[in-house]
């Protein structure tokens, strides 16, 4: 293994990690303007390696252990809460906005890889691949959780045949026209 590897991998991680701030911190500032009681603003996921407490707003800020995320904790995120301050108290288009706040801070990084890295289209696939594995990411540890509205757990995951039946029978049609579709792009290209 050469150098570079290593080098490319720390490089990997440092982009990764910056990416990550960056959508995180589109919820973060959002949060912050409507208000909301934020318990932690953190940096990767797992145990914390450094973690301070601001005295003036409460907030914890800290740098986790593994570079593969990162969060912004709020009162009533993902349960009800007495705090008028809590996301789940807030107005539905203030929740919106924090929610979607990580995306168009990403639609807004395509053009900072893209032509600020000079990365090209792979800088616009990296900018999606990462966004689209955080939320992914986000969503599963949400719905996998205690206490969301939906939950997630296997026995919800056996196939009903007559659900699988009818649905392949109304997007049967579409099927085959984007099957045709991609044959024909092939065929042109």
């Amino acid at each position: 293994m050469s150098i570079i590897t290593p080098v490319f991998i720390l490089l990997a991680i440092l982009i990764f990690g910056i990416l990550i701030f960056i959508h995180e911190f589109g919820h973060f500032f959002f949060a912050r303007i409507f208000n909301v009681t934020i318990n932690e603003f953190a940096i990767g996921m797992g145990p914390k390696l450094i973690s301070k407490k601001s005295e003036k707003s409460g907030i914890v800020y800290s740098w986790r252990l593994l570079p593969i995320g990162g969060f912004v904790s709020m009162a009533g995120e993902d349960e009800e809460s007495d705090d008028a301050n809590a996301f789940c108290n807030k107005p539905v288009w203030q929740r919106m906005i924090i929610t979607a706040a990580g995306a168009v801070v990403n639609i807004i990084l395509d053009p900072i890889l893209i032509f600020g890295l000079n990365m090209g289209i792979k800088g616009a696939a990296v900018a999606t691949v990462i966004s689209q594995l955080v939320s992914a990411l986000w969503v599963m540890a949400f719905l996998c959780g205690k206490t969301p509205v939906l939950r997630m757990n296997k026995s919800r995951l056996k196939p009903n045949g007559a659900l699988m039946r009818s649905g392949c029978v109304l997007g049967l049609s579409n099927f085959i026209f984007q099957i045709n579709e991609s044959v024909v792009v092939i065929v042109l290209n």
